[in-house]
Parts: C-alpha cells; sequence; structure tokens
C-alpha cells in the first residue's frame, strides 16, 4: 500500500511475528504506520482512519512472500492508545531497530508521543 503522497508518514515499524522475535523462513512481513491526515482529509472531516492491505490472497495464508500493512492516522493511533489498545501498544513500546522509516519532520511527533506516552493511558 502506498499511502497517499499528501499524507505525512510519522513513523513506520515492524510488526507481527517479526516484531515479537517469533518470525520463521516461512513468515510474512507485517508493518504498521501512523500518518498525519491530508488537508483534503481534514476538510472533508476524515481524520480518525485506519486502512489496511495485504500482497496476499483473501482466500488463502499469507507466505514469506507476502506483506501485511496497516496505517493509522495520528487521531486514530491516539485514539486506540488511550482505549489501551494492543496494536498501538506494540507500536509505541517497539524497540528502535522495529522502526522502519521515520517522516521528514515529523519525528518530533514520535518523540513527542514517545516522552508523553503515560499521559495517554488509560
Amino acid at each position: 500500500m502506498n499511502i497517499d503522497k499528501e499524507r505525512k508518514l510519522i513513523v513506520k515499524v515492524r510488526h507481527g511475528s517479526h516484531l515479537y522475535g517469533l518470525n520463521t523462513p516461512e513468515s510474512d512481513m507485517d508493518y504498521k504506520a501512523v500518518v498525519l491526515p491530508s488537508q483534503y482529509d481534514i476538510l472533508t472531516g476524515n481524520t480518525d482512519f485506519s486502512s489496511t492491505s495485504s500482497t496476499g490472497g483473501d482466500n488463502s495464508k499469507n507466505t514469506a512472500d507476502d506483506t501485511d500493512y496497516e496505517v493509522f492516522s495520528l487521531q486514530c493511533f491516539v485514539r486506540l492508545l488511550m482505549k489501551g489498545e494492543m496494536v498501538v501498544m506494540d507500536m509505541i513500546h517497539c524497540k528502535p531497530e522495529d522502526i522502519v522509516e521515520q517522516g521528514d519532520g515529523n519525528m518530533s511527533i514520535w518523540n513527542w508521543l514517545l516522552e508523553y506516552k503515560s499521559l495517554l493511558y488509560t
């Protein structure tokens, strides 16, 4: 999945078996990302969203050649963090080496979230 060019990447992290150190040669790759909504998203009121994509088939098990990708808007990420959802808890507690990509100039948002994450917990 390509992130909409108007949506600025904040962070992209490894997830699933690769994050937990449980991957095998047959494991697919899982990524999760946080983005800033685009101007269009803001104007249309679509700022709290997530989307998923996969290279695997809908009716088959993923293979080592497949990649699953999930993108959260910053608003969605914070909302899920405040609810204690494990998917975002795993992201905010990942090791620095599990960060695959950081957005230009937006790392300060991720650093702020890391610094103040305890204020967002339920």
